[in-house]
């Protein structure tokens, strides 16, 4: 109930947005204010998204390149780690490892339009490692496959580490909650609730 009070709207303005940053503090807070038992997952969040490339640049990029630089560039590509660039932040179950929800929304990113939802190709959970690359948005940041001890040993003859796939299950799931809220979109719109920022 702690948590549910410090979400109501005026907590909210007054402490909760105020102190802290948005809403997730609030649940240890809520837990701590109370005596009630909680604990916090060892590693950082996970992340889900468009599955990419270590060092893949951006297409416009890629195009100014000469021709020989551009072969070179995609030889490497093949080799290089999948990675996923991403601001939609995962969490995954303690039990099974396998997702259990994500926030930020489905908007891939609510600074530029909201039209265009996240493309939920791969997933990588708290065992990854976070760091720059491919980047599209502001804050966005790159989440990997951290390296096993088989992959330290073959060194530089290690295949590619690779990111999780979706179930055919958990990917219809997510394709179905993107229709439901472009359905609402549109609904909205029809009402003159709100306009969709739309991508150029």
């Amino acid at each position: 109930m702690m948590i549910c009070h410090l979400n109501l709207k005026a907590q909210r303005d007054a402490i909760t947005y105020r102190r802290f940053y948005g809403d997730k503090e609030s649940y240890w807070v809520g837990h701590a204010l109370t005596s009630t038992p909680y604990h916090f997952v060892k590693g950082y969040s996970g992340g889900i998204g468009r599955i990419s490339r270590a060092g893949q640049l951006k297409p416009e990029d890629v195009e100014k390149m000469r021709e020989e630089d551009r072969i070179s560039y995609e030889q490497k590509l093949e080799k290089a780690d999948e990675i996923i660039c991403t601001l939609q932040i995962l969490h995954v179950s303690e039990s099974t490892g396998l997702p259990l929800w994500f926030n930020n929304g489905l908007v891939e990113y609510k600074g530029d339009s909201n039209d265009q939802f996240v493309r939920a190709e791969g997933w990588v959970g708290h065992d990854g490692h976070w760091g720059g690359g491919l980047t599209r948005f502001p804050n966005e940041l790159c989440i990997s496959q951290l390296d096993g001890e088989f992959d330290r040993i073959l060194g530089d003859e290690r295949p590619p580490k690779t990111v999780n796939r979706f179930s055919p299950e958990m990917a219809r799931t997510i394709e179905a909650l993107i229709q439901e809220a472009q359905r609402w979109d549109r609904r909205c719109e029809e009402l003159d609730l709100y306009v969709v920022r739309r991508t150029s």
